[in-house]
């Protein structure tokens, strides 16, 4: 099991997280800011994984995904078993059935996105699916630190 968790994500092209022949992965609590023909995450199969397997139990929830424009297909699950994307907060991007189903369309309430302010505003809807705002002090290359693994519950590589 991998997670990728409490992530900014924005510009970037083609497909934001990859899980390729995966099981059991986690993408939660992070912000995909996706442009024209960006996709948040891909779970696909491997053709290095056995004949007849395919990857299965990997859990999408509790993002954010803000399409800058219209975003129709923010996930990709190909020739996959059984994968759980739900609970989610999608502004301008639409749901995707069979997956979705809990997720809320709703704007995030950033407090200034045209300025690079992403922080949620006290009015935001995302702590109500259970989206805790990111911790902007320690992103960056420099910001990985014990403290923020501790807070996040991500791997702790310090003494």
């Amino acid at each position: 099991t991998r997670t990728v968790k409490a992530n900014f994500i924005k510009d970037t092209t083609g497909t934001d997280v990859m899980i390729h022949g995966g099981d059991r992965n986690v993408v939660e609590n992070n912000f995909f800011i996706l442009g024209a023909g960006e996709t948040a995450a891909t779970v696909s199969n491997n053709g290095n994984i056995p004949t007849g397997s395919v990857a299965t139990g990997n859990l999408i929830q509790k993002n954010i995904l803000y399409g800058e424009v219209p975003i129709d297909k923010p996930w990709h699950l190909n020739n996959t078993g059984a994968n759980t994307v739900d609970k989610n907060l999608l502004h301008n991007v639409v749901k995707v059935p069979p997956s979705d189903t809990n997720s809320l369309a709703a704007d995030p309430q950033f407090k200034n996105p045209a300025a690079g302010d992403y922080t949620l505003s006290a009015s935001s809807p995302a702590p109500s699916i259970g989206i805790i705002g990111l911790d902007w002090s320690h992103m960056g290359t420099v910001g990985y630190d014990a403290a923020t693994a501790n807070a996040y519950g991500m791997p702790n590589f310090w003494s």
